[in-house]
């Protein structure tokens, strides 16, 4: 999982900040960039595009 999210930070799909938590210390949170959000809704309607056109072949 740690690999999948350095990969998305690097490419600034998401970005990372440090917290500090009473009970268990330091901890890392992610957030989701504008950009991160942009390309999620393009591959979003990429994956629907493709689930239509497998509809329509299970279909025949």
């Amino acid at each position: 999982m740690y690999p999948a999210l350095k990969r998305l930070e690097s490419k600034k799909l998401i970005k990372s900040y440090w917290k500090d938590n009473d009970l268990s210390g330091k901890r890392k949170y992610y957030s989701i960039t504008p950009l991160g959000k942009s390309v999620l809704k393009e591959k979003l309607a990429q994956w629907d595009n493709i689930t239509k056109l497998i509809t329509i072949c299970m279909e025949d």
